[in-house]
């Protein structure tokens, strides 16, 4: 039996945010449209449409370190969400703690198998779907690894406003304004 052949091959990325404040589990919590809308296309000065049609989180990680000068520990949190599965599943929910100012603290997290967050979800039919919520304090560095497929078949999967796009330019739209994205990803607010 010759192999399978793919009629779309996903693609891989990475994305790095900075939280430029501590976010609070559940504010916001992770949805398909906010994975979708890290791979968007400019096409006025204000209306962007994501360029993929289903997604898939392989990993979340989360540098951090406690307030310099302070004594008091500081945990970073992953709750990822099974509830919809109806699965009972282990590995839900991950968290790290430190108090050191200097060492670098790492939470790394995959989504537990038959998760939300494992399976690929497109945005037509699961965009508002809640992937995971976390909680980091101030000055996190967030990375998050995932396949895309592009959307070669399906109608735009619906716009969202930007200020001050490009057209044409590819880029990544944040879903909090607490969470900065690092370059070399372009960012529209």
């Amino acid at each position: 039996m010759p192999p399978q052949l793919k009629t779309v091959i996903p693609f891989s990325r990475s994305v790095r945010l900075l939280a430029s404040a501590a976010v609070v589990e559940g504010t916001p919590a992770i949805t398909v449209n906010d994975l979708l809308r890290l791979q968007s296309m400019a096409v006025t000065t204000t209306l962007a449409y994501p360029i993929a049609y289903a997604v898939r989180i392989r990993r979340f990680r989360m540098w951090f370190t406690a307030p310099a000068a302070s004594a008091v520990a500081v945990t970073a949190s992953v709750e990822w969400n099974a509830g919809a599965t109806g699965f009972l599943l282990d590995g839900v929910s991950v968290s790290a703690t430190t108090m050191s100012s200097t060492e670098v603290c790492l939470l790394d997290t995959r989504p537990p198998t038959e998760s939300v967050g494992s399976w690929y979800q497109a945005g037509v039919t699961g965009g508002t779907n809640e992937i995971l919520s976390f909680t980091c304090p101030d000055d996190t560095l967030i990375q998050v690894d995932y396949d895309w497929v592009p959307n070669f078949t399906e109608p735009a999967l619906g716009s969202f406003s930007i200020t001050g796009g490009t057209v044409g330019t590819v880029f990544g739209k944040s879903w909090s304004p607490a969470l900065v994205p690092v370059s070399p990803l372009n960012s529209y607010s």
